[in-house]
Parts: structure tokens; sequence; C-alpha cells
């Protein structure tokens, strides 16, 4: 199996602050987001079990589960160096300020999707439940880099 803790992506997001306490809250992140990873499932399949709705445990995709850590990492960084937070559990209730934030920032929608979607799953929740109202996605706002 791949080690997604050595990719390159990874590795830039989770230079953060040193010391025990935000180590172990980063490994515990890795740990969590690595507990529901499964390649080769299928994830139609356990939509269709699960009445079309997609199953808040199980991230499906090496990508995913790449960008989800790198996301979560950020979220950690901030919440440790802003709020002093030293537990995934106590940083839960700084995600609608984090979102809030990352709005305020002018990220685009997907971006911002993105970000509420990963510290979801990190929470096993849904992102509604943060109580942060997101932008629309929408074609005509996408903004090409080249």
């Amino acid at each position: 199996m791949r080690d997604v803790r050595n990719s390159a992506k990874v590795k830039e997001y989770s230079k953060g602050p040193k010391g025990k306490a935000f180590r172990r809250m980063i490994e515990n992140m890795f740990r969590i987001l690595r507990q529901m990873f499964e390649p080769g499932r299928s994830k139609h399949a356990d939509k269709l079990s699960n009445k079309g709705k997609p199953l808040l445990n199980k991230i499906y995709s090496f990508r995913t589960l790449e960008v989800y850590q790198a996301v979560c990492c950020s979220f950690l960084i901030w919440a440790f160096v802003q709020h002093g937070c030293t537990r995934i559990n106590e940083a839960r209730e700084l995600v609608p300020a984090y979102l809030e934030m990352r709005i305020e920032e002018g990220l685009s929608a997907w971006t911002l999707h993105l970000d509420a979607s990963a510290i979801a799953k990190l929470y096993q929740c849904s992102y509604t439940e943060f109580g942060v109202i997101l932008p629309k996605r929408q074609r005509g706002n996408i903004i090409k880099n080249i």
C-alpha cells in the first residue's frame, strides 16, 4: 500500500509548529483518516446500500486521502497557532470560524466546499452541521490560472 503520509503535498502542509502536543494532534488526524481509507471498495455499492447517500466514514481514493490530510493539517495548524488547541476535539468548535476566515479570504466556492468536506470527514459528520453557509458553485465563476 502506498504511504500517503510521505507525499510531497502532505509534507508541505504538515510543516507546522514543533512540539509533542502538535505532533500528537497531527498523528491522530492521520490515524483517523487512514482508518477510513478503503482502496478498491465500491463507492457506488456503498451508496446503494445507504439509500443513495455517501458514507461518512469511508475514503475510497488515494488522491482524496492526500488532499483531505493536507486540508486537515492546514486547519489544525491554524487551530494550534491561533487558539492553542492541542486536541482534535477541542478544534471542532473552531471549524465555523475557520471556514468564515477562508470565505473572507475570497477563495473559490470549490475550495471552500473541499475544505468543509475534508474537515467534516475528520469529524465524521456532514459539513452542513458546522452551520456555515458556503457560496454556491457556479460554472460562470471559474477562473483558470494559466
